[in-house]
Formats: C-alpha cells, sequence, structure tokens
C-alpha cells in the first residue's frame, strides 16, 4: 500500500508533467503566427499569444485582465464583450469575417475571426478563444484587381463612345444619311466605317449616304479603296454613297495613287453634298 510520502511524490510528479505539457501549449500558440486571445465569462484577457502582443505592441502582463488593447475604438471593445457573451452563453463558435482592426502604430488591419468556446472535462464553458488571422494583403488584392476591373469596364465604356464618334451616322431626312470622318482611317476604322453604313442604310432605307472627308488627315491607297468598297456595299443595298470634302491636296494624291473613284459620285464640299442629295428623286 502506498505511504503518503508516495502519493504525495506522485501528484508532484503528475504536476510536474502538466507543468511541462502547458509550458509546450503555450510555446506551440506563440509560434502561431495567426493571433490567439482567450477570455474568461466577464470577457477579460486570461491569455494572448506573441502574434497578439506584437500586433498591439504590449507585455503579457500588460494585456492580463483587460478586455481590449487600450487605444481600441470604444464602439469596436463593446462589440467585442457582445460578441464574447453570446459566444460564452450559447457555446456557438461565432466568425467575423472581415473585421478593420488598429495596430499599435495606428495602421489599421483587417482580420478574419474565429471566435470558440473552451469547455472542461464535465462540458462546462469555461472561457472563450479567439483566432484572428491577417487578410489585408488579400483584401488589399481584391480590391486592387476591382478597382481594375472598374477601371477596364470605363475604358471598355470610353471606348464604345469613342467608336460611336468615330464613325457617326447622322439623318438629314428619311432618305438621307451624312457620315463626317475627322482624324485618321486605318483598317479597324474603316471596318467600322463600313459596319456603321450598311447598319445604317439597312435601319433607315436610306437612298443616299454622304461621307464626308473634309476632316481626313491623310488619305493613301488603303483609303481610297476604302471609300471605292463603301460605294460598292451601300450599292447593294439599293443607296448611293456620296463623296464629299476632297481638299484638292487630297484630291492630287487620290490621282498620284492611281485610285479609280469614278464609280462615286463627289462633291467638294459638305454643302454642295447636301444640295445633290435633296435635288435627288
Amino acid at each position: 500500500m502506498a505511504t503518503l510520502v508516495d502519493r504525495i511524490a506522485e501528484l508532484e510528479s503528475q504536476l510536474s508533467a502538466l507543468q511541462v505539457d502547458n509550458t509546450m501549449y503555450l510555446q506551440a500558440l506563440d509560434a502561431v503566427s495567426d493571433m490567439v486571445l482567450c477570455k474568461g465569462a466577464n470577457s477579460h484577457i486570461v491569455y494572448a499569444n506573441k502574434a497578439f502582443r506584437v500586433f498591439y505592441g504590449m507585455t503579457p502582463e500588460a494585456i492580463q485582465g483587460l478586455i481590449d488593447a487600450p487605444f481600441a475604438e470604444p464602439d469596436n471593445t463593446q462589440q467585442y464583450v457582445k460578441d464574447d457573451t453570446e459566444v460564452f452563453t450559447t457555446g456557438r463558435t461565432l466568425t467575423i469575417p472581415k473585421e478593420p482592426v488598429t495596430r499599435y502604430d495606428g495602421e489599421v488591419h483587417i482580420f478574419h475571426t474565429v471566435k470558440s468556446p473552451l469547455r472542461n472535462a464535465t462540458g462546462a464553458i469555461i472561457r472563450t478563444i479567439g483566432i484572428s488571422w491577417d487578410i489585408t494583403e488579400r483584401e488589399q488584392a481584391t480590391e486592387a484587381i476591382r478597382k481594375a476591373l472598374e477601371k477596364e469596364e470605363i475604358i471598355r465604356s470610353q471606348a464604345a463612345v469613342l467608336e460611336e464618334i468615330s464613325t457617326p451616322l447622322i439623318p438629314i431626312n428619311d432618305e438621307v444619311l451624312i457620315m463626317p470622318l475627322v482624324g485618321s482611317v486605318d483598317s479597324l476604322r474603316v471596318h467600322k466605317v463600313l459596319e456603321s453604313l450598311l447598319t445604317g442604310v439597312a435601319d433607315t432605307r436610306a437612298r443616299i449616304v454622304i461621307l464626308d472627308i473634309t476632316g481626313v488627315t491623310v488619305v493613301d491607297t488603303q483609303v481610297a479603296n476604302a471609300f471605292i468598297q463603301a460605294a460598292q456595299a451601300v450599292s447593294l443595298l439599293g443607296a448611293q454613297v456620296v463623296l464629299t470634302g476632297i481638299r484638292p491636296e487630297v484630291a492630287q494624291t487620290i490621282i498620284g495613287l492611281g485610285v479609280d473613284l469614278s464609280s462615286i459620285v463627289t462633291r467638294g464640299t459638305l454643302r454642295d453634298g447636301i444640295a445633290y442629295a435633296l435635288t435627288r428623286k
């Protein structure tokens, strides 16, 4: 039969083992990069791991017994007490997906927090434990992507507006349309011009389209041929293209290129083109 001395020695051995286990447990929590916080029934802090202490710039002794960091927002502290009480009384785990938290130096970080009850051997809740991990970089990346997509959408909208402006189709009456072109004309714009002309003629059943090139900066073989293509395509729909705004230097360039525009009605100015279209029966 074990003597009292033997029993005391056994208890001391068990206590020593528990102390070792507890030390290892705390060391493990300190090695975790996420913040771990343990609170009692009154929502006061009984343990905070190293990540928590470093974030708030506080010592273990200074943290003991607090509800929150001294410089925390009062509204946040009140919410923490409410959350802790809910977990302690209901035994349910509480998740806070995005929580702005101010660091000791005033920098705001975003945390994802999970608060759960801690129970003893009989199942009674004796503590609440909160684990928070920093999702600031993830949120910043998400916000950057959102802004990039938003910017892309704005650019697309602006491009659509510019595209519409670059190939405007203006009705003079039920039978006459005008498309004034300004700036340079490349292969992409040529395609848009043709598309806009054909769509406009088909939708309005116009019989004459005035293509005014007064504002076109450069006319080369590609541009000149594009006018011929436009005339041919529009004629298939039963309409006619009138080319206006051919400046002397443009006319000289067209002659030099050897492009035949004889199949297209031409007029020197837009006004002359409109007069021609309105007199046609």
